[in-house]
């Protein structure tokens, strides 16, 4: 299963104090809805935007299964929607990207995760 842009554009901010990541970004004509966005200066954003699509490529190219072409369709959306559906806005010396469409994802326990994946979900 391929990682989330979500999850790729945190780890990517996780380890760069230039660039923030919010997950309640009200953009212009949202009218109160929230999403994923970036901020810092437009280098630096941009900069977030190439790392994700190297990871994203390290990610097909050791793959886990063997199969990277599995992952292929789902990244190329991925791809798509980082690169194409996103809208910036001034902040004066920086600009937002934020991507509308997409919602933040829910933290999630890495103990529980690990015994979902490990277990099956459910009952």
């Amino acid at each position: 299963m391929a990682r989330t842009l979500v999850a790729i554009l945190k780890e990517i901010v996780d380890n760069t104090d230039d660039v923030r990541f919010s997950g309640n970004y009200s953009g212009r004509g949202m009218y109160g809805k929230t999403c994923i966005s970036i901020s810092g200066s437009e280098g630096d954003c941009r900069g977030v935007l190439v790392e994700a699509v190297k990871e994203m490529m390290s990610d097909l190219a050791f793959a886990g299964t063997g199969n990277s072409e599995d992952l292929l369709p789902e990244y190329q959306g991925i791809v798509e929607e980082l690169m194409l559906e996103y809208s910036t806005d001034s902040l004066g010396r920086g600009i937002v990207m934020y991507w509308s469409q997409i919602a933040d994802e829910p933290e999630v326990d890495p103990e529980i995760q690990d015994f979902e994946n490990n277990h099956g979900q459910g009952g």
